[in-house]
């Protein structure tokens, strides 16, 4: 899941991406 947050922070972006 953290890998998907290369858009952002890992800690913003893998909350997003999860949610999404």
């Amino acid at each position: 899941m953290q890998r998907m947050a290369t858009n952002s922070d890992s800690g913003y972006a893998s909350k997003s991406e999860v949610n999404a």
